[in-house]
């Protein structure tokens, strides 16, 4: 074995186990974090494109430049103690500036730098839409012969608008699919064959009506229908077209919730018994339309989803989202874990681990074996195999796009699967003098990613989070001048949550370092920064106290967050909540809270009473909320997903519906910032560019 190494100055680099070594301690890293390291500094100062590094690291692997932005973050937070190393060469890629390498020998086995062979890289590249309000889909065969070496993905639908949930028919031929609704407003049902690209709509009721499934035989499709009166799984003949109701529920789920058992007698689906209870799985007979519950969770944020019939009958896999998923993963939707039902003993289990979520799930050709969609601590989603027998897993596909709603074609070992592309922008509306918003229109570029706007109190500034420098970064933009200034300059690419002090001098903001999220402020004249709440916690969330004096944020203690109000100048925490809190206001009306396990904003005032001011917020919306000028402004969302801007007068308690927007604001930051003073609302757009759906084969 060749016990060869590169030092680095302090930094002992060991390509033959793909570890970092330092007096600091050791660090392991991928192999492609080690082959793009060994690229950098094999010729140091030498600049590095952003496709040339792909092409030598990834060759053929399909990921996009956001695996090499990651890369590069993780190699930056290992090696930037003092100075840095790595350099980021805006709209070029990347040159190693740190201290030259030195090729040496360990138990006498001389170091030789290895001759790149560059990898042939295949193009992946899908038009992006001109639109910027509409939510854009497209579904892609992404297949393989078993002779290929790899994957290459080929278009079945490509249109402007959302298509998604996609299930192959039993014969393999024809894909079933949810689709916009020409006029906007809904999703019908369509199949359409793949060979010939002929595509038949199904539903035309102009309601919404969404996860579509086949029956065993392929005659038939059951899926579910808003109506705006109720909520319904229903079932439609496709010889006939016939259509029959086979149960009321709820609601919609956010994942893909129905599953045909391999006979037909059953059809398992997602229903909660009220609309503040956890979802779990149901089964619906039929003949007879009888509803059984299955699944009862239990202290866990939303419940159980995605149900899959085994091919055998006998189990039923299912996704239950818990609240640290929602919370660490930052609320992507529909994320937890992995489990099995027994039909027979009634018994679940767990079968996925406990370092990583769930977004799919579904079974291989027999009973023993799952595919799922994973997603990891820095938002890399791979499609995997596990053995339930032996807990073996084998990696298929990995990418840093959202994969979710997993499901199983006919043919062996093939699936397809939504990929989401994902995009931020800073929009702005007016608010009318009746209290409603005009239409939002573009404010920032929309090449940038730019998001978690907050206006100043004197309506001067506008700070938000750009990753214009390469980084996630707090910009300010002069909303008089027009122009922009770069405040940050942290080599992480997790910087966020802006807040101004009451005398718009400081702003608060958090940042992601060494697995932790810890609390800074920066002096807006100069620049400088200031370490807030920084400890081995999580610290989140922090907002600045009326006076100044202290400020107010989220801690984590026990694997739970409480609200700590902590004060400035002698450190000293006091703590206000005491049965979990996650996000916190504080104006001179009093402390406002939510309260993670009902959804709930609290209010205390002066006499410490906690008083619910609004109930049942979405957790795409834990964040998407302020108090300003004796109002309390917050986002609603129709069927989970469609958002509602509503204030709400605390002394009265009147509400308004501000607007009905297209605009899906973010779920992933705080998503609006209001301008009491000009009458204006800076909102983050989560755009998601590209819903593309892909088929892998011969896996």
């Amino acid at each position: 074995m060749d016990h060869s190494a590169i030092k680095v100055d302090r930094w002992t680099i060991r390509p033959d186990i793909n570890r970092i070594e330092s007096e600091k301690g050791t660090q392991n890293v991928g192999p492609r974090v080690m082959d793009l390291l060994l690229e950098l500094i094999k010729k140091p100062g030498q600049v590095h494109s952003r496709e040339d590094l792909l092409r030598t690291v990834w060759g053929d692997v399909i990921v996009n430049e956001e695996s090499l932005t990651k890369s590069i973050s993780f190699l930056r937070q290992y090696f930037n103690d003092d100075d840095e190393v790595i350099e980021t060469i805006r709209s070029v890629g990347y040159r190693w500036i740190g201290p030259r390498p030195e090729y040496v020998a360990l138990n006498g086995n001389a170091y030789t730098p290895k001759k790149t062979k560059v990898k042939s890289r295949s193009a992946f590249k899908v038009a992006a839409s001109a639109s910027v309000i509409l939510v854009v889909g497209a579904i892609v065969y992404f297949t393989s012969s078993f002779k290929s070496e790899k994957p290459s993905p080929v278009n079945i639908t490509h249109n402007k608008v959302q298509e998604r949930v996609p299930r192959i028919s039993p014969d393999g031929k024809s894909i079933l699919f949810a689709k916009n609704t020409p006029t906007g407003g809904g999703m019908d049902v369509y199949i359409q064959e793949i060979k010939s690209g002929e595509t038949k709509r199904i539903t035309t009721s102009m309601t919404l009506e969404t996860d579509p499934v086949w029956s065993p035989d392929g005659k038939k499709v059951a899926f579910y229908k808003n109506n705006g009166e109720d909520v319904s799984i229903e079932e439609i003949d496709l010889e006939t077209g016939d259509q029959r109701r086979l149960a009321i529920v709820q609601e919609i789920p956010n994942l893909s919730a129905i599953s045909w058992s391999p006979n037909g007698e059953v059809v398992a689906f997602c229903d909660r018994p009220g609309f503040n209870d956890l979802w779990s799985i149901y089964l619906v007979n039929n003949e007879t339309l009888e509803v059984e519950r299955m699944t009862f969770p239990q202290a866990c944020a939303y419940g159980d989803v995605s149900p899959r019939f085994s091919p055998d009958g006998n189990k039923i896999a299912f996704i239950r989202i818990d609240r640290s998923g929602l919370l660490y993963k930052h609320l992507i939707p529909g994320i937890g874990d992995a489990y099995v039902l027994d039909l027979d003993t009634k018994e679940t289990r767990m079968v996925s681990k406990s370092d990583f979520e769930i977004s799919g799930i579904e079974w291989l050709d027999d009973s023993d074996n799952l595919a799922m969609l994973k997603v990891d601590n820095f938002f890399t989603f791979d499609l995997m195999t596990v053995n339930l027998k032996t807990d073996q897993v084998k990696k298929l596909y990995s990418t840093d796009k959202m994969l979710r709603n997993l499901s199983k074609t006919p043919k062996q070992d093939e699936f397809v699967f939504e990929e989401w592309t994902e995009r931020f922008s800073i929009w702005k509306a007016n608010i009318k003098d009746d209290g409603r918003l005009e239409y939002y229109r573009a404010f920032m570029d929309v090449a940038d990613k730019s998001w978690h706007p907050q206006v100043s109190h004197n309506s001067e500034q506008l700070a938000y989070i750009s990753t214009k420098s390469g980084h996630s970064q707090i910009w300010l933009h002069n909303l008089k001048e027009k122009t922009d200034q770069q405040l940050t300059s942290f080599k992480t690419e997790f910087v966020r949550n802006p807040r101004w002090s009451p005398d718009d001098s400081k702003i608060l903001f958090e940042v992601f370092e060494k697995s932790n999220f810890n609390i800074y402020s920066v002096d807006v004249l100069n620049g400088s920064i200031s370490d807030v709440a920084t400890s081995e916690r999580q610290e989140r969330n922090a907002v600045w106290s009326p006076d100044g004096n202290s400020i107010y944020l989220a801690l984590e203690q026990n694997g739970r967050f409480d609200i700590f109000k902590k004060y400035i100048e002698t450190g000293d925490l006091e703590q206000v909540t005491f049965d979990g809190a996650f996000a916190v206001r504080v104006t001179n009306q009093g402390v406002f809270y939510l309260k993670y396990i009902d959804g709930d904003i609290y209010k205390i005032d002066e006499g410490g009473y906690h008083s619910v001011v609004v109930n049942d917020i979405n957790p795409l919306d834990w964040f998407n909320w302020e108090v300003i000028d004796g109002h309390m402004y917050y986002v609603k969302r129709y069927n989970g997903f469609v958002p509602h801007l509503y204030r709400q007068n605390l002394a009265t308690s009147e509400q308004i519906d501000m607007s009905y927007t297209n605009l899906n604001f973010s779920h992933v930051y705080q998503g609006f910032s209001i301008d009491a003073n000009s009458g204006v609302v800076y909102a983050t757009v989560h755009d998601f560019q590209q819903s593309d759906i892909m088929m892998l084969a011969g896996l």
